[in-house]
């Protein structure tokens, strides 16, 4: 072996001890954070069904919309759709993306008050398939938690507990008509764990604190990688007891991935602090719906009197027509 490489051995081996325990140490944090993800997915709650109630509604039908939205005075809006409910099709209208939506009735014209939980409690139920257990709780969600992570995206939802055994907990977010979240105790004690390793959420308010200890970790791990692998490739496999050898299998094995899992670790931890990471869904600018512009759908609508559609949504296009 030459200079150079006994040279390089010699400070990979000196390393490798010295960072040894630390990197086990963030080895283990970070496995286990890691096993808790499929363990949620493969003993979580599962929903009952996977796609949105169906709608059914004629062209004709359809053609009343406009004029529903004329009498109650709806000049603007973010979105305009045409959606299943458990008392039939109605119009749904989202004028304030925090707050909560407002129905009219598609055949009388009729705005029933105070609908969007009441949509949430039909959702959660066509979701879970629990149509007879007592709701214990329903609740208007702005912020994501513990139990509701930002991965998630949606918001606002209501969250649906209802009163099982496990505490079922629905989050649905009404203007997709989608079940954006399904957990119970176990999922939700899971997930704490799993985010108490993996994000060091028990930092929460100490950001930079937070990031310097898990890059301390990570480059541990990564530096014990390195040096382990700089040894395998460069010390040849001659005799060696046992142990050493079941060491130096584990290297083969480990070392490439054990760097790219810290690598990508590193840049992850680093966007998701002080990158722009985006949280939540946004929805577009409000439309103008002016007699003008709705007027232009009636001659659409006609041409597709006769037609069946299971969804309609007013978009507004680049020209500001809709």
């Amino acid at each position: 072996m030459s200079a150079i490489k006994q040279r390089i051995v010699r400070h990979s081996h000196a390393w490798h001890r010295l960072l040894g325990w630390t990197g086990a140490l963030a080895l283990l944090i970070f496995a286990l954070s890691g096993l808790t993800h499929p363990l949620m997915t493969w003993t979580g709650p599962r929903a009952a069904s996977f796609f949105p109630p169906q709608l059914k509604v004629h062209g004709a039908e359809l053609s009343r919309f406009p004029q529903i939205l004329a009498r109650h005075g709806i000049d603007q809006a973010i979105m305009v759709k045409v959606v299943p409910t458990e008392r039939g099709a109605a119009v749904q209208v989202t004028e304030d993306p925090q707050a909560a939506r407002r129905y009219f009735d598609l055949h009388s014209g009729e705005e029933w008050p105070d609908y969007d939980a009441q949509q949430a409690r039909w959702l959660a139920r066509f979701y879970t398939g629990l149509a007879q257990a007592p709701i214990k709780e329903v609740h208007h969600q702005t912020e994501f938690d513990d139990a509701y992570p930002w991965v998630n995206r949606l918001l606002p939802v209501y969250r649906i507990r209802f009163d099982t055994p496990d505490e079922r907990t629905a989050f649905v977010y009404t203007e997709l008509g989608a079940l954006a979240g399904l957990t119970n105790d176990w999922k939700t004690a899971l997930q704490s764990i799993f985010r108490a390793l993996h994000t060091f959420s028990w930092l929460q308010g100490q950001e930079n604190a937070r990031v310097l200890l898990m890059a301390a970790l990570l480059l541990a791990l990564l530096a014990m990688s390195a040096t382990g692998t700089a040894m395998v490739l460069l010390i040849k496999n001659r005799a060696l007891p046992w142990k050493k050898k079941i060491h130096r299998l584990i290297g083969y094995l480990a070392g490439m991935p054990v760097l790219l899992f810290t690598l990508s670790g590193l840049y992850h931890l680093l966007a998701g602090a002080y990158g722009e990471s985006p949280r939540g869904l946004q929805l577009g600018p409000p439309m103008t719906l002016s007699g003008a512009q709705l007027g232009g759908l009636d001659g659409w609508l006609a041409q597709h009197a006769h037609q069946s559609f299971n969804n309609l949504s007013l978009i507004q296009g680049p020209d500001a027509r809709l």
